[in-house]
């Protein structure tokens, strides 16, 4: 905390106010009339309080953001409260500034109130954009009721402002759809054993054609599938990595949509420093697009386990990878879905022993 300084406002801003205090004071000395005095001590006496008010030192503050502060880029605003030991600060006379390091962002506040024993700072949102901000300097300005003095004081944040990505839940429906199918493929033909016939059921849109019976469809004269026994107990996991060839915020947004929105076992993401918890705020804000899918591979190789269902969420399908998860027997129940930004998201390449490889979801 530093920078408790008391200096002058622009003069020309003020030009009325320094012009009236010198009249008084002429004419007080020109004609030395004891009205003229009593204007003067009155004007002095108005401008000594000011100067004595803000010579008062300002209130202590205590910030009460320890933890990182999680900012919702979806809304408008984000508050910063810091504890208050006395009331001091006018909300109409105080300005506050928020400057992020090594960037040229500068935060104007939207409103200063208090609640209780506290003063919360609402600033805009949409000048940050994703990332971590270490070390953000706040800086308070308060004046007089006259505007002709000013005091400031400086203070660094302890804590990181994260920004996470933005919310898009118009893509929750589409994965949803995408998901579905994704579960109707069953698990004996994803490379795993056959399971016991669990129930006849109505063909749905997405069953594979190898389910369909028949025998019943024939007697019905109704097109019937077989649900296998533990056709949606497959646990599932989900894993976004991404380059920098477009669309990679974009994609990030609809990881992260979904990860808020769906309660499935396992949420990860991959970057050129290795695995990350999709559970941490930090790491959203955090994460940057790879800059070599070669050294990926093997990371994906080692997540893989083969009684998970894995799904990759990526910006873009490179035959690399492709060419990976055909011939890694382990991968043999892996889907991609891809989506940058310009259409919906596709389910663009699935591993399946008996299905085909390449092609959009149906």
């Amino acid at each position: 905390m530093r920078g408790r300084r008391l200096y002058f406002s622009s003069l020309l801003n003020n030009l009325l106010w320094v012009l009236t205090l010198l009249g008084a004071l002429y004419f007080a000395l020109t004609f030395n009339l004891k009205l003229g005095w009593i204007v003067l001590y009155f004007l002095a006496g108005i401008y000594g309080v000011n100067i004595i008010t803000l010579l008062y030192p300002i209130a202590p503050i205590e910030t009460i953001n320890d933890e990182p502060l999680d900012i919702d880029a979806n809304q408008p605003s984000f508050t910063l409260a810091f504890q208050l030991k006395h009331r001091q600060y006018d909300p109409h006379s105080l300005q506050a500034t928020l400057r992020v390091p090594h960037t040229s962002i500068v935060l104007e506040t939207l409103e200063c109130r208090y609640d209780h024993d506290q003063l919360l700072l609402a600033f805009p949102t949409d000048i940050l954009g994703r990332g971590v901000y270490p070390n953000a300097r706040l800086t308070l300005v308060y004046s007089d009721r006259f505007g002709m003095f000013k005091r400031r004081r400086s203070i660094l944040l302890t804590s990181p402002l994260i920004v996470s990505p933005q919310l898009r839940p118009e893509l929750d429906e589409p994965f949803n759809i995408l998901y579905q199918n994704i579960r109707r493929i069953p698990l004996s033909l994803s490379g795993r054993k056959t399971f016991d016939l669990k129930n006849i059921r109505k063909y749905q849109s997405g069953d594979h054609f190898k389910l369909i019976d028949w025998k019943s469809t024939s007697k019905s004269n109704v097109l019937m599938s077989r649900e296998l026994e533990d056709e949606h107990q497959m646990d599932t996991d989900i894993l976004f990595m991404a380059d920098n060839q477009g669309g990679f915020e974009e994609a990030l947004s609809f990881f992260y949509t979904i990860q808020k929105t769906m309660d499935l076992t396992s949420w990860s993401m991959l970057d050129d420093e290795g695995t990350l918890a999709a559970s941490i705020p930090m790491n959203f804000a955090a994460l940057q697009p790879y800059t070599s899918l070669s050294s990926l591979i093997q990371t994906l190789h080692n997540t893989q386990q083969s009684t998970h269902r894995k799904i990759i969420i990526t910006n873009t399908l490179h035959d690399e990878l492709t060419a990976f998860l055909t011939q890694d027997p382990i991968m043999n129940h892996t889907f991609v879905i891809v989506y940058s930004g310009t259409n919906l998201p596709e389910l663009k390449y699935q591993v399946s022993r008996f299905a085909s490889n390449r092609g959009p979801s149906r």
